[in-house]
């Protein structure tokens, strides 16, 4: 499907916004700088990535930078880039999760398949992408289950993996991608947090009413009227589980090169 300039100034604003947020993030903790500013070396990198994007001739067709033939950093400016995006990508979750998540899939795809994905932005997100799939103008697409449940349940979309260390209870006929040989596990999540130095009492409480919602038949049914398995994992576990995905999104993204 050809992209329409409004689809192209939706991607080139999305990956805009995106690299400012990594830069920003890079800078706010490793710089010192307070948020909403940036130190002068961030600026000048900032200033430079958004206008590499700015005038990228193959916003349409490339997926990320590295997939990019054409090398437009400078060898200083590319190393900088370099660092920030391996630092800030494994942190980005809590500040954009769902371009970070989307980002991190696409990622694991390509890096296990060997293949190149070409990404296609629109204007109305999963409706459009539906519609699309539907109408046989894309090939696939890599999402939440939950986006698409209707079209799944009648018949208008198959699931054909999912990258989850066990079968959905909703879709058990679908197969993890680890069951067909490729270790692919991208977990999405939400946490519950509370200030730094919080009365121990106070998190106790806290966590105990987090389990009760969990484990309660209400909260169970809405998420799986949504397509969606839901999960509690409480303290320590939940603590383990991100270190975890940190690491497993540190080690796909500094794969990632910025030519």
């Amino acid at each position: 499907m050809q992209q329409t300039p409004k689809n192209l100034d939706k991607k080139r604003a999305d990956e805009k916004l995106l690299v400012s947020e990594m830069i920003a993030l890079y800078c706010r903790k490793q710089h010192g700088t307070p948020k909403g500013a940036l130190c002068p070396e961030c600026q000048q990198l900032h200033d430079y990535a958004l206008a590499r994007i700015e005038k990228c001739p193959f916003m349409e067709t490339k997926t990320f930078c590295s997939a990019c033939k054409v090398h437009c950093y400078k060898p200083e400016m590319r190393e900088k880039i370099r660092t920030v995006m391996r630092w800030a990508g494994p942190r980005m979750l809590p500040v954009h999760p769902v371009l970070s998540i989307r980002h991190v899939a696409a990622v694991s795809f390509e890096k296990e398949f060997d293949v190149e994905l070409k990404h296609i932005p629109y204007p109305n997100g999963s409706a459009d992408i539906a519609a699309a799939l539907t109408g046989g103008h894309i090939d696939a697409t890599i999402a939440d289950p939950s986006s698409y449940k209707s079209q799944v349940d009648a018949g208008e979309m198959k699931i054909l993996g999912i990258m989850a260390e066990e079968r959905s209870s909703i879709y058990p006929d679908v197969p993890t991608f680890k069951e067909l040989g490729h270790d692919m596990v991208i977990r999405a999540w939400a946490s519950l947090v509370a200030p730094k130095g919080t009365p121990e009492d106070v998190l106790t409480k806290l966590r105990d009413a987090a389990k009760t919602t969990c484990e309660s038949d209400e909260f169970k049914e809405y998420f799986e009227k949504q397509g969606i398995d839901p999960q509690c994992i409480i303290g320590e576990d939940c603590q383990k589980m991100m270190e975890e995905d940190y690491a497993m999104y540190e080690d796909l993204l500094k794969d990632i090169d910025v030519e």
